[in-house]
């Protein structure tokens, strides 16, 4: 082991010999400082350094949550094959996305079977789940469901995302170096002519699992995803919600415009023929999104938080 690796370990044994003292055995900081003879600074240091690596996981019970029944009420309302409710007071922002995400991250450690095709789709809270994802080892084919878009930082570009899904699940990623949405139709069949990108788009016909995250079209994040609004808009439509490039009307049915498009993403047929399609969305500002994404038929499993999961449901359902 050379010197480095030592004092990797060593720093290693800190972070948990503090975070035993203080979070098991009950120490204040300043009695962990006395016991370790180090510093008290030093001490809160190592201890948010645990939390940033892991080592520490605290989670926060809501005595007063009512996370299992809701979730029973979504599956009754929405016909899912099942739900997870996040128990939290946040209503939308980063906090609330890193729960959801670790919720996400959770249920597919339990819940994904070995060796299936996983597609994955792209978002803020996609990228959240798959960056919690705690190296289990199913060994998956991941796929990404739609092709990059241009404004996207590139942590958060679906081939990234796909490529932290398989790392961290020891499975094998493959890439799509497409855009999500050509320039014109001449470079939407040059595309789809090369192998590479006809290989990924094949196996959107055969996908046992797939992760999705559910956009709004009223809160668009980026300048190309507004636009991409914009022109549905133009067309006469009226788009509620996005599923993996997937513009879909109040009802739930695909905003089409009347001339081609050029998009290439997975479509909602190809979803609903999937073995178990997951999507995670949350916050208050998108409630009729995930509503009307759930009316596609094309979701599964929802995974959200309490207050979202109370406006999706009636109030004869509560």
């Amino acid at each position: 082991m050379t010197a480095q690796s030592l004092e990797e370990a060593d720093h290693i044994s800190l972070m948990v010999r503090a975070a035993e003292l203080y979070y098991e055995l009950g120490l204040t900081q300043e009695q962990v400082a006395v016991h370790m003879a180090v510093s008290r600074p030093t001490v809160s240091r190592l201890l948010r350094q645990a939390r940033e690596e892991d080592i520490v996981r605290i989670t926060v019970v809501n005595p007063k949550s009512r996370a299992s029944a809701l979730e029973r009420r979504l599956v009754e309302r929405w016909g899912l094959h099942d739900a997870l409710v996040v128990p939290t007071t946040v209503t939308r922002g980063e906090l609330l996305l890193q729960k959801l995400g670790v919720a996400g991250a959770r249920y597919l450690e339990r819940h994904l079977p070995a060796g299936v095709r996983l597609g994955i789709g792209l978002g803020r809270t996609v990228y959240q789940l798959v960056h919690s994802l705690d190296g289990v080892s199913p060994n998956p084919k991941v796929v990404p469901l739609c092709g990059g878009t241009v404004f996207s930082e590139s942590a958060y570009h679906v081939n990234e995302i796909a490529r932290i899904a398989a790392q961290h699940l020891h499975g094998y990623c493959y890439y799509l170096h497409a855009p999500a949405e050509a320039s014109n139709v001449q470079v939407y069949d040059a595309l789809l002519a090369d192998a590479s990108v006809a290989e990924v788009i094949g196996m959107w016909d055969q996908l046992d699992w797939a992760v999705v995250g559910i956009g709004s079209a009223e809160y668009a994040e980026t300048p190309e995803f507004q636009a991409y609004v914009q022109r549905m808009k133009n067309d006469g439509l009226k788009p509620v919600a996005d599923i993996c490039h997937n513009l879909v009307d109040v009802d739930g049915a695909p905003c089409i415009p009347p001339c081609e498009t050029n998009v290439i993403a997975v479509g909602l047929e190809q979803l609903r023929k999937a073995g178990r399609v997951i999507a995670v969305a949350g916050g208050s500002h998108k409630v009729g999104a995930i509503r009307a994404a759930l009316r596609t038929g094309a979701i599964d499993v929802l995974l959200t938080d309490e207050q979202t999961a109370v406006g999706l449901l009636d109030v004869a359902d509560i």
